[in-house]
């Protein structure tokens, strides 16, 4: 009987390990197949041009693209399949000519005060868009984008006619591209605020409301309001694409990015990690930052909502502690004075040293979700209605409608921690769509 039953045991033990193998043998055979279809893939191309510029497709009236005299077609209404996904992101298109096809982007990348001189030229915007990482983080953006002329002007917007311009691979729509498409009964009004590229002859810059109305009333005394930014991009008119038919379920795909290294992905990709959703907000050389896709929540699924000073303190000790420090870097995340005390400028001088921060005001995504801490404070003024105390400190929240606002630094608002991933981290999934986040793998 003792033989039988050692025998037995040893059955069992190789059964197991054989049951181990079969399962290890299962997950390679899968991550083989899917880099081999990722690295393999031949999509089946088309010219965009050639297929949105279809004469079945231009109308005359109600929702669709219409054609000028000049061989530019444009789309007019709310309704209109035009949608186009480009490195990570939903654009939508806005006029088709010959210089390329002009894309907007579908939503919000970030929020910040235009400038302190109106001219677009001087504009803060401006620096972030062609200076700052924005455009470098596009997927193949020197080869996709192509360089165009932008208003540089004041206009009047009953009468648009703009002589001065600047050239650029990267602006900002027009009054009168908005108010072309159908102004706010167009699919170019997303409920929420956002700049155009215009100032009127008054030197006031034109932006788009919440309601979708046009408004240039961008200042209050010495406060400087803070809006959305919805870059636009041309590119080139024999731009193919490889899937979809511009409906929002089913964009136009013009790349098909097959890196199987999240580094090598671009701004705005959905990424699953260590359980969390992010999103890419910043590319650097040794790194890949990410921003939580939306609010932090407790162990009971709640979102967490503390105040501001307790923000750094409650990520170091019950957030970032649950990852891996070998896959992070630690990074220097800035804050200060976001007013006219510093001229609105972004390029803030404190720093603290971390695996983990919030973001700051012209950080991508951060008009995501609204009433998120941004790690920037606002002077107390009288002229806000505010007293200046130490206790009544203000500081600075994000909303989904593009604008900023501040609140005391006591209030308790929701938080979006930003983490910033070692080069090498593999892909192991997902297509980096938010339904279908890529999934972070182990180091290579």
């Amino acid at each position: 009987m003792m033989k039988k039953r050692k025998l037995s045991k040893e059955k069992l033990f190789i059964a197991i390990n054989i049951i181990v193998i079969l399962i290890i043998m299962f997950i390679y055979l899968y991550r083989a197949v899917y880099y081999y279809k990722k690295t393999n893939y031949v999509p089946k191309s088309s010219d965009l041009y050639s297929n949105v510029v279809n004469i079945n497709n231009i109308v005359k009236s109600g929702n669709g693209l219409y054609k000028l005299d000049n061989d530019t077609y444009y789309f007019k209404g709310k309704k209109v399949d035009n949608y186009v996904k480009y490195s990570d992101m939903i654009w939508r298109i806005v006029e088709i000519n010959n210089n390329g096809i002009k894309l907007i982007s579908e939503e919000n990348q970030t929020s910040m005060v235009y400038g302190i001189e109106s001219k677009y030229e001087n504009s803060y915007i401006y620096n972030w868009l062609n200076d700052g990482k924005f455009l470098k983080g596009l997927y193949k953006s020197d080869e996709y984008t192509k360089n165009t002329d932008w208003c540089n002007e004041g206009i009047d917007v009953n009468n648009y006619n703009c002589n001065n311009t600047i050239s650029s691979n990267i602006g900002l729509l027009s009054v009168d591209e908005y108010v072309r498409a159908g102004g706010n009964d167009s699919y170019l009004n997303i409920d929420s605020y956002w700049w155009t590229i215009n100032t009127s002859t008054e030197n006031n810059v034109y932006f788009i409301t919440d309601l979708g109305e046009i408004s240039s009333q961008n200042k209050n005394l010495e406060t400087y309001y803070s809006y959305g930014v919805r870059p636009v991009i041309n590119i080139d008119k024999e731009v193919l694409f490889s899937s979809g038919d511009g409906s929002k379920e089913s964009p136009y795909v013009i790349d098909n990015n097959i890196d199987i290294e999240i580094n090598n992905h671009s701004l705005g990709t959905y990424v699953s990690y260590n359980g969390y959703t992010f999103r890419v907000m910043e590319i650097g050389e040794e790194y890949t930052k990410l921003i939580l896709d939306s609010y932090l929540l407790d162990e009971d699924k709640n979102p967490v909502k503390i105040a501001y000073e307790e923000v750094q303190e409650y990520l170091e000790k019950n957030f970032i502690n649950k990852f891996n420090e070998e896959e992070l870097v630690k990074q220097d995340y800035y804050y200060g004075k976001y007013d006219l005390s510093n001229d609105y400028k972004l390029n803030f001088e404190n720093k603290i040293n971390s695996y983990v921060g919030i973001p700051v005001v012209g950080d991508m995504h951060i008009t995501d979700s609204s009433n998120v801490w941004l790690n920037n404070e606002l002077s107390s003024s009288e002229k806000l209605g505010y007293v200046s105390a130490k206790d009544n400190q203000l500081n600075y929240i994000s909303q989904e409608n593009g604008s900023i606002f501040a609140d005391f630094s006591t209030s308790k608002n929701y938080i979006r921690p930003v983490i910033s991933l070692k080069l090498g981290l593999i892909i192991s999934g997902g297509e980096g769509t938010k339904n279908n986040p890529l999934v972070i793998g182990e180091l290579k």
